[in-house]
């Protein structure tokens, strides 16, 4: 047997895909056991769609009208608060961005008029 217990068709899958891999031929498996494997999958997956379907699906719950109404509300509000709070946080990084893009600004316009000064300086020392 390839395959272990519990016989899920979710479980089975993973197992196959896995031993698939494995016994493949062009990944140096036997064909042999690559087509024993995949007949015992087959096999395996046919007895399991005969099987009665246990679960019992819960029937839908009517909501009324004015709840479906609440519930619309609830989430607009909550997306538009979201939006809001993106807003804010995007007005944020570019108050950040401006105050660093001002204060380097400033640092080279200081730096501009000390050697404005040095110029000068030597302008007149050379022909003052």
């Amino acid at each position: 047997m390839f395959f272990e217990a519990p016989y899920t068709q979710d479980n089975i899958r993973k197992q196959y895909k896995l031993l698939a891999k494995q016994l493949h031929p062009d990944k140096g498996g036997s064909t042999q056991k690559f087509q024993r494997m995949k007949k015992e999958y087959d096999d395996i997956n046919e007895i399991i769609a005969e099987l009665p379907n246990k679960k019992k699906v819960a029937p839908k719950k009517k909501v009324p009208v004015k709840k479906k109404a609440a519930i619309k509300k609830k989430k607009a509000v909550k997306k538009s608060t979201i939006k809001k709070v993106r807003a804010k946080k995007t007005i944020l990084k570019v108050v950040k961005k401006t105050n660093f893009d001002v204060d380097r600004l400033q640092t080279n316009v200081n730096k501009i008029v000390k050697i404005k000064n040095v110029i000068s300086d030597l302008i007149n020392s050379v022909f003052g």
